[in-house]
């Protein structure tokens, strides 16, 4: 879904609708803001563009409000954070790799 130096990869059957990826333009000297959602989410677009310049400045919390099944990944910069949704029916597994972090939301590509 995005590339180096801290990429992201869906893997598995996923419908056209089911990813989706938004970026906020930066400016030269800002650090990178992007955001993917993975499954099944009710928000729109502008939505989701809020939703990442919220993150952008540390607001975390409307990851988690839309309507849905999802998981959303934010990259700001350097730093990555995954948000599963609230009733628990997408779990994010995490495990040290390549002197990182892999996650996935099954355990078995993990193992």
């Amino acid at each position: 879904l995005w590339g180096d130096p801290d990429p992201l990869w869906a893997v598995g059957d996923w419908r056209p609708d089911e990813i989706r990826v938004i970026g906020v333009a930066t400016p030269e000297v800002a650090p990178t803001a992007r955001l993917a959602v993975l499954g099944c989410c009710g928000a729109t677009d502008e939505q989701l563009r809020v939703g990442l310049l919220s993150a952008r400045g540390g607001a975390m919390r409307h990851l988690t409000a839309w309507p849905g099944s999802y998981t959303a990944v934010v990259q700001i910069g350097r730093r990555i954070t995954v948000a599963g949704d609230l009733a628990g029916a997408r779990p994010v597994f995490h495990t040290p790799w390549a002197g990182g972090t892999a996650y996935a939301t099954a355990a078995l590509p993990l193992a």
